[in-house]
């Protein structure tokens, strides 16, 4: 569980075949760990929630870390650095590593911005050349690799 919530403070999300290395364990096994994992309680409410195909830390879970006395040492370590993100293009990159899109409502559940402020992140993200808008507007607008984002995936 250490090792989970360990890299979890650190990457917005884990997938199996991420965590996998993490845990050296197979893909297989990682799974069944992020279940088990899911199963763990932060007062009544779950550790570990599903986002789409991938595992992040629950509001509840987040909450407690944020809450404590000192959060600038937080970021000083790398934890939770994705909240809010001074580097957005690093939370991007890291869904676009398990998947082929990513949406406002996607990066603003894994960074804790509002869906407006997520959307002004894609959008200058999009104007940079690291994102490119894709077709749709609206709930169904999303965002793709720009030629930037390409060359480092």
């Amino acid at each position: 569980m250490a090792l989970i919530v360990g890299d979890l403070l650190r990457n917005p999300m884990a997938t199996p075949d991420r965590l996998a290395g993490v845990l050296q364990r197979t893909s297989a096994e990682a799974a069944e760990a992020l279940e088990w994992a899911a199963e763990c309680r932060v007062g009544q409410h779950p550790l570990l929630v599903r986002l789409k195909d991938v595992w992040v830390l629950s509001k509840a879970a987040i909450a407690v870390v944020e809450g404590g006395p000192d959060r600038d040492a937080l970021r000083a370590k790398g934890l939770l650095a994705y909240r809010r993100p001074a580097e957005p293009k690093k939370v991007v990159l890291a869904w676009l590593s398990a998947h082929d899109r990513i949406t406002s409502g996607d990066y603003a559940q894994l960074s804790g911005l509002t869906q407006q402020g997520a959307l002004k992140h894609l959008e200058r993200l999009v104007s940079e050349g690291f994102l490119v808008r894709g077709e749709g507007r609206g709930r169904n607008a999303h965002f793709l690799p720009g030629s930037v984002a390409a060359d480092r995936r």
